[in-house]
């Protein structure tokens, strides 16, 4: 926390971020780049924010945990807030983001110190445009 004594602005945002388990040992990180995208943003965030307090959990595709089964999303990756806040000040806690605008919505709302992750750079924008391109056309191979 830092040293204002923890007000509303510097409350600890702590989520889960569930990511798809390889398929060779099921239980370290997968080949998804999608995961691997998020799983880096989290990591960022946590070593540049002090707010930051984030678990990553992998998940066996063909063995989802029970949660996921009570009508979470299928897709991953999946983040599952904990407690915190947005930048402008709504209660997130509870709230579920598993679609890719939602995830980076999320990223975008919870950022507050780390500019190199901000969507809106133009350097950032011609960036994720190359990603979906990679994206599509590996899932064309696929």
């Amino acid at each position: 926390m830092s040293a204002n004594g923890g007000d509303s602005e510097t409350q600890m945002q702590k989520f889960e971020l569930y990511i798809k388990a390889s398929a060779i040992d099921k239980e370290t990180k997968g080949s998804c780049p999608i995961c691997q995208q998020f799983f880096m943003m989290t990591c960022l965030l946590g070593e540049n924010q002090d707010d930051i307090d984030f678990k990553v959990f992998t998940v066996q595709a063909d063995c989802p945990p029970k949660n996921f089964a009570a009508g979470w999303s299928k897709k991953y990756p999946v983040v599952m807030v904990i407690s915190g806040r947005n930048k402008s000040g709504q209660d997130i806690s509870g709230m579920m983001y598993d679609t890719f605008e939602e995830l980076e919505l999320f990223f975008e709302s919870i950022n507050r110190d780390c500019p190199e992750l901000k969507r809106k750079n133009a350097p950032n924008q011609a960036a994720m445009q190359v990603v979906e391109n990679v994206y599509k056309v590996s899932l064309k191979f696929l």
